[in-house]
């Protein structure tokens, strides 16, 4: 059995052009059946940690993989906790590889914002705004940098350091002109994309009626720092996993968003493109774990394929 470690994914530069296909390829191959998932299981220990699986078969490759995840409610020694994607051959049952999942959940997140951008943002954005300024913010604004021409970036962060840091990072990296903001409702105003990433509720909550009307938003942080009562009933409101975005609500893991109904990547990836392109709304990403899957299996085979 084989390992892929983090460092050795890393070595493979894993840009949206190569997760984008997967994306795509995963959405359509769960709506014809070809990829079945089942709800994820989730237990808790003593002390709040817990863990989760999420298993996915994909019948066109021929094996079945399931990510195993870890998290811990506080600082913990070596960490916050970690996931691993284990892959198994469909025919014989027997695993594989196991792959580090650490940096495959990063890009994943981001690559799925991305996704759902691409069909739902306007072509002619060109500020984006960060609510929360960490490590999938700055890998959003890369990857976001790549397919929309942004012209500025706005910072909202627990601290104006913080925000700062991140505005001139922009700066610096992409030649955008960014813009740290102590006021969270002056950092999205005027925004075509706002991207929310942070790890706890923010000091200020996010409102729908501070976003323009065509503004696509990524909850990212599960909408720990959005105010869901401002949801307009008339908003599109994505979801990449409804099933497990139904548990997690009914769990109490998500705040309730009683005023709108939603739909799934699925639905607008395959939908009619002139319904749904371009008119702004907002994504909801729990965790596609099929994608998290395909990714560690792509990289297994290009793996494979370099060695050979």
């Amino acid at each position: 059995m084989q390992f892929i470690s983090n460092e050795q994914i890393r070595e493979f530069d894993l840009s949206p052009e190569f997760i984008l296909p997967i994306v795509k390829s995963v959405l359509s191959a769960i709506k014809s059946g070809d990829i079945v998932i089942a709800p994820r299981p989730t237990i808790e220990s003593r002390n709040g940690s817990r863990f989760m699986a999420f298993p996915v078969i994909i019948e066109d490759l021929g094996m079945a993989g399931v990510k195993w995840l870890g998290t811990t409610n506080g600082p913990a020694t070596g960490g916050r906790g970690g996931s691993v994607i284990v892959l198994n051959e469909i025919t014989s049952g027997k695993p594989f590889a196991v792959v580090d999942a650490a940096w495959i959940t990063a890009v994943r997140t981001a690559t799925v914002s991305l996704f759902a951008a691409l069909i739902m943002a306007s072509s002619d954005s060109r500020k984006i705004a960060f609510v929360g300024c960490g490590e999938q913010a700055r890998l959003h604004l890369e990857y976001f940098a790549r397919h929309f021409d942004l012209r500025a970036v706005s910072a909202f962060s627990r601290t104006m350091e913080s925000a700062s840091r991140f505005a001139q990072s922009a700066q610096q990296a992409f030649g955008i002109h960014g813009s740290a903001h102590a006021s969270l409702r002056e950092c999205v105003s005027d925004a075509d994309i706002v991207i929310s990433t942070t790890p706890s509720p923010s000091r200020e909550l996010l409102k729908a009626e501070w976003l323009k009307e065509n503004c696509f938003c990524s909850l990212v942080d599960l909408g720990r720092s959005f105010e869901t009562n401002s949801m307009p009933s008339d908003r599109m409101f994505v979801v990449d996993d409804l099933a497990q975005f139904a548990d997690l609500t009914r769990a109490g893991k998500l705040p309730v968003f009683s005023r709108v109904d939603p739909t799934t990547l699925v639905a607008i990836s395959e939908g009619p493109k002139g319904h749904v392109s371009r008119t702004g709304g907002f994504l909801m990403p729990t965790g596609l774990g099929a994608v998290d899957v395909s990714i560690a299996c792509a990289i297994f085979n290009r793996q494979r394929t370099n060695h050979s």
